[in-house]
C-alpha cells in the first residue's frame, strides 16, 4: 500500500531565527550607514586601500631584463621603487607605471583593444586571469571594462607591426586598483569581495 505524500512543517529553532533578524538588522544597518561588512565606510576604505597600494609600490621595482616587478629585498645596490615613478590618478585613486612607452596610439573610451593581460589580488598575488601563459591576445571594447582600465590603459600606446606582421615596440606597465574602481562588493571568480587588483599590461593595437 502506498503511503500518501505530506510536506513537513519546517519549524525554525529560536536560535537560527534570533541570527536571522540579527543579521537583517545588522544589514540594513550597514545599508544605512553606507559601511561595509567589515564596518569601514567607502571613505575609510579609500585611505585603507591607497595606503596598501602605496606599501605595495614601495616593495618593488622593475626587473630592467624582464620588465616585471621585483621586491627590492632581492635586488643589489641602489635603486628605485615603483611607487618613485607611478603616476596616481588623484580623482579614483588608481595607479599606473608604464615601463615602456608604446610607438603607436593611445587608445579612447570607444577604442578596441588587442592586448595580453595578467591581473592578480595585491593582498596574496594570487594571479585570476591571465593571456600571457596560452599565448592568445584577448581582444576587448575600453568601455566595456573596469573603470581602473578606462582610467588608466588611455595613458598607454599601442605598439607597431613589423614586415612579418608580428607586434613590436608596444606599451608595457602596471594598473594598480583600489577595490571601488573594479568589482567593489561583488564577487567574482578568484577576486573575493573589496580586492585591490594589480594588472600588467601588453598593449598591443588600437582600432
Amino acid at each position: 500500500m502506498e503511503r500518501s505524500k505530506t510536506k513537513k512543517r519546517q519549524l525554525i529553532k529560536p536560535t537560527f531565527a534570533l541570527k536571522f533578524y540579527f543579521g537583517a538588522i545588522l544589514g540594513l544597518c550597514l545599508l544605512f550607514c553606507g559601511c561595509s561588512e567589515d564596518g569601514l565606510s567607502d571613505s575609510e576604505r579609500a585611505i585603507q586601500e591607497d595606503n596598501d597600494i602605496i606599501n605595495y609600490l614601495k616593495r618593488y621595482t622593475i626587473n630592467e631584463d624582464t620588465g616585471f616587478l621585483a621586491d627590492t629585498s632581492r635586488v643589489t645596490g641602489e635603486t628605485y621603487t615603483v611607487f618613485d615613478r607611478a603616476t596616481k590618478d588623484e580623482e579614483t585613486g588608481v595607479y599606473y607605471y608604464i615601463t615602456q612607452q608604446g610607438e603607436g596610439e593611445n587608445p579612447n573610451e570607444s577604442s578596441i583593444l588587442t592586448m595580453h593581460y595578467e591581473g592578480y589580488r595585491l593582498s596574496d598575488e594570487a594571479v585570476f586571469e591571465s593571456t600571457l601563459n596560452d599565448g592568445f591576445a584577448e581582444t576587448i571594447l575600453l568601455s566595456s571594462t573596469i573603470n581602473g582600465w578606462q582610467v588608466a590603459l588611455p595613458k598607454f600606446k599601442a605598439g607597431t607591426k613589423d614586415e612579418n606582421n608580428k607586434y613590436e615596440n608596444f606599451g608595457k606597465g602596471y594598473i594598480f586598483i583600489p577595490s571601488a574602481q573594479a568589482y567593489g562588493g561583488q564577487a567574482r571568480q578568484g577576486i573575493p569581495t573589496n580586492s585591490i587588483l594589480v594588472f600588467y599590461i601588453e598593449l598591443l593595437e588600437v582600432n
